[in-house]
């Protein structure tokens, strides 16, 4: 077996910059939508074990990071038209204008949210609090589609790859196999679901509780939004 460490590889489809833009472009997306993504939803999923409320800069550093990689990979594709070249890149472009356009529906709401308690007042002047339920609902919702798309979108993406270039052209396109990446994040899901299903799960239902500098006190399943 012999892996091109280069990017020269001599597939039907392109080499050089081509093929090293491709597998950056298809490496960054994975990283920020089936590892950086997941990560930030699951620092939020599994707030309730992790201690202090790390989870929060935990789940800002997710997003970040894996916002700034979307970007990157986004910017690689500039003054590049494919359009019509065949079915799966017209699929490939379609789901990822979707993506795009979650992604920064959620960005909104994130930097939009409204305040915990009414003390605080109106988030920037004129987000209520009384808001804070829709924007909860709003935001746990949007989050699993958007990844459930962005996964969707870097399938066709790995299709695309493995159409164009060998398997051997390089070690992106090596990497960059439908088995290997998304096992890796099926990996992920699966441990977060385990964590959620069997700890953070039995530790919040009926009463939350929540740690502050005097020792615990107690949250209504119904006040929960508030730990968010």
């Amino acid at each position: 077996m012999s892996v091109d460490l280069t990017g020269q590889g001599g597939s039907a489809y392109g080499s050089g910059s081509h093929l090293n833009r491709d597998v950056a472009h298809g490496v960054l997306m994975a990283l920020a939508w089936l590892i950086f993504m997941p990560s930030a939803s699951a620092a939020a999923l599994l707030k309730n074990i992790i201690p202090n409320g790390m989870w929060f800069n935990a789940h800002l550093a997710c997003v970040g990071a894996g916002s700034l990689l979307f970007a990157i990979a986004l910017g690689l594709l500039i003054g590049r038209d494919e359009h019509g070249e065949d079915d799966d890149l017209e699929k490939h472009y379609a789901l990822g204008v979707a993506v795009i356009a979650l992604w920064l529906i959620q960005l909104a709401l994130g930097a939009l949210r409204p305040n915990k308690n009414p003390e605080q007042g109106a988030r920037l002047g004129f987000i209520p609090t009384a808001l804070r339920p829709l924007w909860f609902l709003a935001h746990r919702i949007v989050a699993p589609l958007v990844i459930i798309l962005a996964a969707a979108t870097c399938w066709v993406g790995t299709e695309l790859m493995e159409d164009r270039y060998d398997r051997y052209d390089s070690i992106g396109t090596y990497v960059l196999q439908r088995g290997f990446i998304f096992g890796f994040f099926g990996g992920i899901v699966l441990i977060v679901l385990f964590l959620y299903f069997t700890v953070a799960r039995g530790m919040s239902s009926g009463i939350r509780t929540r740690r502050n500098n005097h020792g615990f006190h107690t949250l209504t399943s119904t006040q929960g939004f508030e730990l968010a």
